[in-house]
């Protein structure tokens, strides 16, 4: 029987949210300097998320994040089909839905959102046609952990 307990990301380690904004981070800059994220940066910190969540949180806590990881994929799929968001935010997208708690998806990605519609609004008065999405999910994410957590 699995014990889908929620976590609170007060669990995380220094570490894990190290790593995370460090992966966030080489992310914004590669897409608001080519427009394009590559791969090696969401697959190698998922491949380092999912050994560190085998070793210390076992293989119930795996599965849990693995939901998290297959709620969001369904829905970035969608977002992906009708061109909403680019493969590489789709893919950091998926990235903090296997990392966060499952329970603090909504509040996360809402404040995600509110900072890709701040981007999106400068971006018309500046007349942008495209918009390095990845910068809004690293200031989302910094939001969303320093306003629930610190």
């Amino acid at each position: 029987m699995f014990n889908f307990y929620l976590l609170p990301i007060k669990t995380f380690s220094l570490v894990e949210i190290s790593f995370l904004f460090l992966a966030l981070i080489i992310s914004a800059y590669q897409d608001i300097k080519t427009r394009k994220i590559s791969n090696i940066v969401p697959y190698s910190t998922f491949v380092f998320f999912f050994i560190y969540f085998f070793i210390f949180k076992g293989f119930e806590g795996l599965i849990f994040h693995l939901l998290g990881f297959l709620i969001v994929s369904s829905f970035g799929l969608l977002l992906f089909y009708f061109r909403a968001l680019g493969g590489g935010d789709i893919k950091l997208l998926i990235l903090l839905g296997f990392i966060f708690p499952l329970d603090s998806l909504p509040r996360l990605f809402f404040m995600i959102i509110l900072i890709g519609g701040c981007q999106g609004v400068w971006g018309l008065f500046h007349k942008n046609k495209t918009i390095p999405y990845a910068l809004s999910i690293l200031i989302g994410t910094i939001l969303y952990i320093s306003l629930n957590y610190f």
